[in-house]
């Protein structure tokens, strides 16, 4: 008696396995995160090269300032009165007010005498 043998299962290929779907759909999601964190860290690059910029043009105006004033300040240097011009009158601006003052306090006392 001749033995039958089973007949072979045969799966039908359908090229890719289950696996392999979810292999792909991760590695999509992976790239898509991927190109969404280039996408952002691209954009903050972008935003420091600006803010570098607009803070190297305020530095740039306020050195230019800066320069201005002391140019403006070496210029007139020569119109500025030295300690040795000021003392004298100095002294009398003083004597002149204290007169006044002493003046005015005779006046206050005298008052307050009578």
């Amino acid at each position: 008696m001749k033995t039958m043998k089973a007949p072979k299962k045969t799966r039908k290929k359908t090229g890719t396995s289950n696996s392999a779907v979810l292999r792909r759909a991760d590695a999509a999601k992976v790239a898509t995160a991927a190109t969404t964190a280039a996408t952002a860290a691209a954009a903050a690059a972008a935003t420091a090269v600006q803010a570098a910029a607009a803070i190297a043009t305020e530095q740039s105006i306020a050195i230019a300032r800066i320069d201005e004033r002391t140019k403006f300040i070496v210029d007139n240097m020569s119109s500025l009165v030295t300690q040795d011009e000021f003392g004298p009158v100095k002294s009398v601006v003083y004597g002149l007010v204290g007169s006044v003052l002493l003046a005015l306090m005779g006046a206050v006392v005298a008052l307050v005498l009578k």
